[in-house]
């Protein structure tokens, strides 16, 4: 990123939708160079960051906006419609920065009070041998987007003391923690080489003999640790994920159907005589691909404020499963129902939306790619039934 000077404005004077409306013909303008770049321009990075965008989750104590779900999940749809690459940053990184929760408050400070604080890790693995004062860490991770907008970034680690793995007395399983580095101590290398949501920078990362002082690390949704205790980090990072990502799936569909519907109006398809829009066919599907974005939203916004309303009445200190079930059933509805819309939308504006630059063709590769992410997974879909029918399902996924 650029080296202009930055400001952290106060949360409470932020209009998040508002700054997303002042953007978008950034991101719009951008877009070419989004996807050339793999990565978001350091202009555009910039006007997000002093827009607060990035801080959207963050604990109020650390300037950050704190806010309620519903208004993540509508500040990357709006982003979404415009650019899904861009949402998916922002989405991404704001889901790591609720680690703020469970961080040392001293080292919360270090990271995110810095106008830059940006935080990003993907997947991995990482081993870190406990030394005198923290851990000797080395390890090899990806998918990490945002992660050319980070300030510091977090791997997955196994625990290992005296050349053995650390278990946990009351599991018997390995301790895993993410381990915090600042960007300048890790070798970062472009892997992110794919056919949608190319602007994410989702590249790959390594260290290998790094020092990690004994607190620049966490274990991830961890409520013993929690010493903000707003009901938003009752939320699992997990289904906040998949939240956003829902959420981005939304927009990039809706964007899709009312580009078709701008088609549709008029095109007339070559051999016909009349206009799309004239076709019964036509008109029957964009009435049902409305009808099952709206219903879908609707879902994923009853779910968020039943679940919402429940943590702030009880005050418990993580979500029951039955919550996080909910959230991810209404999530994965959502996605499904999004990607048969941007499909439908694609398929039926027919050959002149399949050149490379145009709108719908970037649009329609981002929500494939997005359907191929974890979160898109049509099994999840089996794990929501099994706990609905009393079994007990993948933990990991919900």
């Amino acid at each position: 990123m650029t080296a202009n000077a930055l400001h952290i404005h106060s949360p409470r004077a932020i209009d998040y939708l508002g700054e997303v409306e002042r953007l978008s013909p950034l991101m719009e303008s951008m877009s070419a160079e989004i996807e050339a770049a793999a990565q978001l321009p350091d202009k555009l990075a910039d006007a997000l960051l002093e827009a607060g965008l990035y801080r959207m989750l963050l604990p109020t104590e650390l300037a950050g906006g704190q806010v309620e779900p519903q208004v993540f999940v509508d500040v990357l749809e709006r982003i979404a419609r415009v650019d899904a690459s861009t949402a998916w940053c922002i989405g991404q990184t704001s889901c790591c920065s609720m680690s703020a929760s469970v961080l040392h408050s001293e080292i919360g400070a270090k990271i995110f009070l810095d106008p830059r604080g940006v935080m990003a890790w993907g997947p991995g693995k990482g081993r870190a041998d406990i030394v005198e004062g923290g851990f000797r860490v080395s390890g090899d991770w990806s998918f990490a987007s945002g992660c050319r907008q980070a300030s510091w970034v977090g791997g997955l680690s196994t625990l290992y003391r005296d050349g053995q793995e650390v278990l946990d007395p009351a599991t018997g399983k390995p301790v895993i923690k993410i381990m915090l580095f600042p960007v300048e101590q890790v070798a970062m290398r472009k892997s992110w080489n794919v056919i949608g949501l190319k602007g994410t920078g989702s590249d790959s990362y390594s260290v290998k003999d790094v020092f990690v002082p004994e607190r620049h690390c966490l274990i991830q949704d961890d409520a013993r640790e929690r010493h903000n205790h707003s009901p938003l980090y009752s939320v699992t990072s997990r289904n906040m994920y998949a939240m956003g990502f829902s959420a981005i799936a939304l927009g990039i569909a809706s964007a899709m159907l009312e580009q078709f519907i701008a088609i549709a109006v008029s095109k007339t398809p070559k051999g016909l005589q009349s206009p799309l829009k004239q076709s019964a066919v036509i008109q029957a599907g964009v009435a049902q691909a409305r009808a099952s974005l709206e219903s879908s939203r609707v879902y994923m916004a009853t779910t968020i404020d039943r679940v919402w309303s429940g943590l702030k009445t009880s005050g418990a200190p993580a979500m029951s499963l039955d919550d996080r079930v909910a959230l991810r059933l209404a999530a994965s509805h959502a996605i499904r129902q999004s990607y048969q819309v941007a499909d439908f939308a694609f398929h039926a504006a027919g050959a002149s939306v399949v050149y490379t630059g145009d709108a719908m063709e970037r649009r329609f590769r981002d929500i494939v790619t997005l359907r191929q992410h974890i979160q898109g997974r049509d099994d999840l879909f089996e794990i929501c039934g099994q706990h609905m029918l009393g079994d007990v399902p993948d933990f990991l996924s919900v």
